[in-house]
């Protein structure tokens, strides 16, 4: 991988964890770079604006969470494939090795977003909760 590539992770990695614990509304481009060890323009130059950068991590967690959750124990028996969701969905964050202390980013932006104006931010999320209970039932 290249520099930029692996710098572009490394700043998704850090807000995902960020929104794990704060919120994806307390994600900003400030806060990432103190995170991430990387200067303000070091993160504008991956990012438009704070708005691109959380839609970016919520793709970025969403991919993370097909991988380990959906289709790393998907089965044919619904009920197994029940029982492991539900099992996988509870952890999912254990495999990455991160604290358990903080909670799901998905589902902290479904709670911070519902109630919020329209935004591109807003529309994503929902547009991603639909996706990944389609992919649940989809196999």
């Amino acid at each position: 991988m290249i520099k930029g590539t692996l710098t572009h992770e490394r700043i998704l990695k850090k807000g995902m964890l960020y929104a794990r614990r704060f919120g994806l509304l307390s994600v900003n481009i400030g806060e990432i770079s103190k995170t991430a060890c990387l200067s303000r323009i070091g993160v504008i130059s991956h990012f438009a604006d704070n708005e691109d950068m959380q839609i970016a991590i919520l793709k970025y967690t969403e991919d993370l969470f097909i991988q380990i959750v959906l289709k790393k124990y998907y089965t044919e028996n619904p009920l197994d494939n029940l029982h492991n969701l539900k099992r996988r969905w509870l952890n999912w964050t254990d495999e990455l090795g991160l604290d358990t202390d903080y909670s799901c980013p998905l589902i902290k932006a479904v709670v911070e977003y519902k109630n919020r104006e329209s935004s591109l931010i807003k529309e994503h999320m929902q547009d991603q909760q639909q996706r990944l209970l389609n992919a649940g039932v989809i196999q």
